[in-house]
């Protein structure tokens, strides 16, 4: 479905930037890490 896939696309987009930004803080947070590496996104 669509919304699903808009939805996937836009936890990908989000884990990204959270990555990014806890990273930017020295303040990695498991959650997010998580999020990233469960769509196969590490970084």
């Amino acid at each position: 479905m669509t919304i699903n896939i808009k939805n996937h696309v836009n936890q990908i987009h989000y884990c990204f930037y959270g990555f990014l930004q806890d990273k930017l803080l020295n303040n990695l947070n498991a959650l997010e890490l998580k999020n990233c590496k469960r769509y196969n996104l590490y970084l």
